[in-house]
């Protein structure tokens, strides 16, 4: 019977005393971690909309935006504290998966920039979407809604499809045009909460 007991034993205390350092290491990093990611998002925030010189949250008193696409919604403001923006997180289905974008657009609604936050595109054909060749197609053009065309894109509205990887160019191309619904939503419900 010792034989059994005392190795259970030693397993057991080996056992405790690694997972008491995987949640104390776990502990003292967390704050590390979040600083960082908090610090990735707004460097994507910034570059999506330069000129803003701050991001606020969406306040859901001022504008219930769950109702829209948009996991995330920002106002950017300039130094003076005047909104000069938005910024918003969508999501597109892609052929690797679930695609984050983030988009910005300036007061006017016209796409300022596209980032994609995360794919699981493949390499050398879907993940050229993360390329800024591809995405500089979205910014400055003011039309309501892109769409996706194989070859040369003729219109403003037109997005060139990444060859190969149409899947995905659609999928980013919806979670932009999510981004301007959402802002068109938020321009409805504060003009609503005005009146």
């Amino acid at each position: 019977m010792k034989k059994f007991v005392m190795p259970a034993l030693v397993l057991t205390v080996i056992c405790v005393v690694v997972a008491g350092l995987v949640s104390g290491a776990s502990l003292l990093t967390r704050d590390a971690i979040a600083a960082q990611e908090a610090s990735a998002a707004d460097e994507a925030k910034r570059s999506v909309l330069p000129a803003a010189a701050q991001f606020v949250a969406i306040d859901e008193v001022e504008a219930p935006m769950q109702q829209s696409a948009a996991q995330e919604s920002y106002k950017a403001l300039d130094a003076a504290g005047e909104t000069i923006g938005f910024v918003f997180v969508t999501v597109g289905t892609g052929y690797g998966g679930e695609i984050r974008v983030m988009t910005g657009l300036d007061a006017a609604g016209v796409v300022t920039g596209v980032v994609l936050l995360s794919d699981d595109e493949t390499p050398g054909l879907g993940k050229k979407a993360e390329q800024e060749d591809f995405r500089a197609q979205y910014v400055g053009k003011d039309v309501s809604e892109y769409t996706v065309v194989k070859g040369d894109a003729a219109a403003d509205g037109e997005i060139s499809a990444i060859t190969s990887a149409t899947i995905t160019s659609r999928a980013v191309t919806s979670a932009v045009n999510d981004a301007k619904a959402a802002y068109a939503f938020y321009c409805a419900a504060v003009e609503e909460a005005a009146a």
